[in-house]
């Protein structure tokens, strides 16, 4: 048991004790850009987003990137999204944070 307890702890890279996501759900506009910055900017603070949001599961692919997605962002700001950007809509397939939803649903 400790050998799988040591294998798990040096495989994970990212611990998730200390990690709140107090940020999440995104609300604004303004607030998914200041999300966006940091996971630009800080590579720690992406791997521990992506490592916690992969924790939220599903028992089918479509249930967890709606976990995922419902983590993220605010109804509010859901309404205002959509994954190309079209119409009047905020896209985010150039965004950084599409980077964090695949890698978060991919892993888990």
């Amino acid at each position: 048991m400790d050998y799988v307890i040591k294998l798990l702890q040096k495989n994970n890279s990212v611990p998730h004790d200390d990690f709140n996501l107090n940020m999440l759900p995104l609300r604004t506009l303004q607030d998914l850009e200041t999300f966006d910055a940091k996971l630009r900017t800080d590579s720690t603070f992406k791997k521990k987003v992506i490592t916690k949001l992969s924790l939220s599961g599903g028992k089918n692919l479509k249930e967890t990137v709606w976990r995922i997605c419902t983590k993220i962002f605010h109804q509010d700001l859901s309404t205002q999204l959509n994954w190309c950007g079209r119409g009047e809509k905020t896209g985010l397939k150039s965004r950084p944070i599409h980077q964090v939803l695949l890698s978060s649903v991919l892993k888990n």
